[in-house]
């Protein structure tokens, strides 16, 4: 699942996980209009709680890392 905004910039909506406490901050490369760049990431392992998750028989869930982009 994606959130973003395609009407406003960062300085209108500004999307953060509750867990910010959790992130770490990495460098990601990106591909772009004018190619590859490198963009700063942050991540949280655990994005989603999994604690109401009922399993499947059919998938599994191998991770839930929740990632933010902030774009100027």
């Amino acid at each position: 699942m994606k959130f973003g905004s395609w009407t406003y910039g960062g300085l209108e909506v500004d999307l953060q996980h509750r867990d910010k406490h959790l992130e770490k901050e990495i460098e990601e490369d990106v591909e772009g209009v004018d190619g590859p760049t490198k963009e700063i990431v942050w991540v949280v392992d655990r994005g989603i709680d999994l604690s109401d998750y009922y399993p499947s028989v059919e998938w599994d869930i191998l991770n839930v890392p929740g990632k933010r982009h902030s774009k100027r």
